[in-house]
């Protein structure tokens, strides 16, 4: 029963919320925290790594050659930890838990060092790392963690640039991880990027890939890890993809592509057929925004889009959709340079989304501090945007299964990764039918209730709750505070919680 009327009061806030025909544009204000800046060249990601319930950061640098972490005191003061002192040529850097033993490990690709590779920092669960090599391939540019064939194991993707190879390496689990290696595809000029998403929805881990070329290949999953080349024709005219993310802006159940590419910054729509095809708008064309992030900063439940471009005088800006995908841009920083990489989350526990970016002015901490000016329309108005930010709290894809980019809290870490946001609903949807039956037969379901509570039973209404339920106990089985998080989470979202 609470969980239907859980829906039925975000049916009624969405309704007073998304009334056709409003628009709401809202500048924001930002304050910069120098977090290091000698720190320089470097990918910098979001994460509670230490599990104390605040953000750190998390990083590769090329000056000095270092994989490092930044402690966060809870309150945005940081300390530099150094992971490796002697990482020469890193590249890339990902977080999640690669050994499934709660903490949270992480992941790197080194060129132009001896040897090149894709290696994994092993976390004891005291931030005491151990380097362990996954290959020893030449020139891996980009990688990615995804948990390709569902085993519940993160695997690694990596774009091995200079062989022109997608290389995707099977976690065996084990203590620590082995992996094997496979070969996706060959032949390609220059891979860079490569996103894992399920781009089909045919329920498995699909594969895009960017590279010099004006058109981008995906390799369609069978469901078995045999991957199909296939093309989305020629959706770039002129230009270089640089960056890729799968997100569903439009918020219709598809997987939408936001691409960056040497001249604009645009999306992609998806139609939703088996074999999709996308619709493509510019989000901007009047700058090269080479490294960007897909999440709501304003709080107005729809998702905008953060970037900076890679030059010496780059800029780093936002850009706000008034959530029919028109976008209004707006300037953080004017002297950002080449930046690596921006990440948002909300870093300080206020509500709102900060931005981290890495680039050759060191770590960057942009503090979000919300609207220039409040707006005090019935619509819009302040405690509108509450409901909205506590409904859409970092909204972007879904519910994440690893801790891939995100820290472990309940706004940032879940149990299932984006392509699996179809079933999430499915979960809700067949949920919300059980409960339906409340009404009609409520003591007989009490008497189910009680019964399951005497034996010591979870009691699950679908088949799809209790995957999801299990999934939950199977990643955090120690952790009774990650667990009620989530049940927050999903009971907000999906109209149901773990028992």
């Amino acid at each position: 029963m609470i969980a239907s009327n859980m829906r039925r009061f975000l049916l009624v806030v969405f309704g007073l919320l998304f009334i056709p025909g409003i628009a709401y544009m809202v500048e924001l204000s930002w304050t910069l925290n120098a977090v290091d800046s000698g720190f320089t060249s470097a990918k910098m990601y979001i994460v509670d790594l230490d599990g104390d319930g605040d953000k750190d950061i998390v990083g590769i640098a090329q000056t000095p050659d270092d994989v490092a972490w930044y402690d966060n005191d809870g309150s945005e003061s940081f300390t530099k930890r150094t992971i490796d002192s002697n990482a020469p040529g890193v590249r890339d850097v990902q977080v999640g838990d690669v050994d499934n033993d709660g903490d949270i490990d992480i992941v790197i690709s080194q060129v132009d060092s001896t040897p090149d590779g894709v290696y994994w920092y092993d976390n004891d669960g005291s931030e005491n790392f151990t380097k362990r090599t996954i290959s020893t391939a030449n020139n891996p540019i980009y990688i990615s963690l995804v948990d390709i064939n569902e085993d519940d194991e993160l695997d690694v993707l990596a774009a091995l640039w200079s062989d022109g190879q997608i290389i995707y390496y099977e976690n065996n689990g084990g203590t620590p991880s082995t992996f094997t290696t496979n070969s996706i595809a060959t032949g390609l000029t220059s891979p860079v990027d490569l996103v894992a998403a399920d781009i089909d929805g045919d329920n498995d881990i699909d594969i895009i890939a960017s590279h010099s070329s004006t058109s981008i290949p995906w390799y369609e999953n069978d469901g078995s890890e045999t991957f199909t080349t296939r093309s989305f024709a020629s959706i770039l005219s002129s230009a270089s993809v640089r960056e890729i993310q799968i997100v569903d802006v439009n918020e219709d159940g598809d997987l939408d592509m936001v691409i960056s590419g040497t001249t604009n910054l645009d999306l992609f729509i998806s139609d939703g057929n088996d074999n999709p095809s996308f619709t493509r708008s510019t989000i901007d064309n009047t700058a090269s925004i080479d490294h960007f992030d897909v999440l709501d900063l304003d709080g107005d439940g729809d998702l905008d889009v953060v970037g900076a471009n890679e030059t010496t005088s780059g800029t780093l800006e936002w850009f706000e959709n008034d959530g029919s995908e028109t976008f209004t841009k707006y300037q953080i920083d004017s002297s950002v340079t080449y930046p690596w990489l921006v990440d948002a989350e909300d870093i300080d526990g206020d509500g709102d989304n900060d931005v981290v970016v890495g680039s050759n002015n060191g770590v960057e901490l942009w503090i979000n501090g919300g609207e220039v000016s409040s707006d005090t329309s019935a619509v819009h108005g302040p405690a509108q945007a509450i409901q909205r930010r506590e409904m859409y709290k970092q909204w972007r894809a879904g519910i994440y299964v690893f801790e891939d980019v995100e820290p472990p809290t309940l706004t940032d870490v879940g149990i299932f990764e984006p392509t699996e946001q179809k079933v999430l609903h499915a979960a809700a949807a067949g949920t919300g039918a059980t409960l339906e039956k409340v009404g009609v037969e409520e003591e007989k379901v009490k008497a189910e209730v009680e019964e399951a509570e005497e034996k010591g039973e979870p009691l699950y209404e679908s088949s799809q709750h209790q995957r999801i339920c299990e999934r939950v106990y199977r990643r955090f089985p120690h952790n009774q505070t990650m667990i009620e998080r989530i049940n927050i989470r999903l009971q907000k979202g999906y109209g149901f919680v773990c028992p």
